[in-house]
């Protein structure tokens, strides 16, 4: 359901009706060779580090700002929700901003900004920065996961997703532990949220293939 919906918000065709060589792939692109492929996928790296980082430790930061814990699994459920919201309008709102690239710039940027702005925010100001952190990862994290069907040849396309996959859900292994480290050795979350913050800022060069055109 969740492809359907992406297939279909993106506006995108099942085949660019091209013939290929043996093996599938069109001698013009390979999979392993295209940086654009691998940028999309660290860029999911990164995205999966804040949100499995991230899910376990909202709750948490929130009650340190004064919410019950009740009140913080429920604002921190509207992080989940978003994707819904996301799976349904990324690749719409998309153009209104400007295009693809600039999205995810947007997105990244706000991300960073909201990370770091955290550790020092009072009691309101963390929910709403939180909030927009779970609208933003996800309309990036939909634009990630569309990229191969946007800007792939067909017979690519699968390796592509595969590959970006692959790559991008390793964050979710590599930050919860990393940033868990960092957080015992420093005694309180500040550390950790400046680095995920550092983190996102970084990934901004990843952008760019974002837009690039099928080859």
């Amino acid at each position: 359901m969740t492809f359907f919906l992406w297939e279909r918000s993106a506006g995108l065709a099942a085949t660019d009706g091209q013939e290929y060589p043996e093996g599938g792939e069109p001698s013009s692109f390979q999979v392993w060779r295209s940086l654009d492929v691998w940028a999309v996928g660290a860029a999911l790296f990164v995205n999966n580090v804040i949100f499995y980082t991230g899910i376990g430790w909202f709750p948490s930061i929130l009650q340190t700002k004064g919410w019950s814990l009740g009140q913080a699994v429920l604002i921190v459920s509207l992080v989940v929700w978003s994707g819904l919201v996301a799976i349904l309008s990324a690749h719409r709102i998309a153009p209104m901003v400007g295009g693809i690239v600039r999205m995810v710039v947007i997105c990244t940027v706000v991300l960073g900004a909201s990370f770091a702005a955290l550790p020092l925010s009072g009691l309101r100001a963390a929910a709403v920065e939180i909030v927009v952190i779970g609208f933003s990862m996800n309309f990036w994290f939909v634009l990630c996961l569309g990229y191969p069907a946007r800007a792939v040849p067909a017979a690519s396309a699968g390796k592509a997703g595969g590959m970006i996959i692959g790559l991008g859900y390793f964050g979710g292994f590599v930050g919860p532990w990393a940033a868990g480290a960092i957080r015992d050795a420093a005694g309180d979350f500040g550390p950790a949220l400046y680095a995920i913050a550092a983190l996102t800022a970084i990934s901004l060069v990843t952008a760019p293939s974002f837009g690039r055109p099928k080859g």
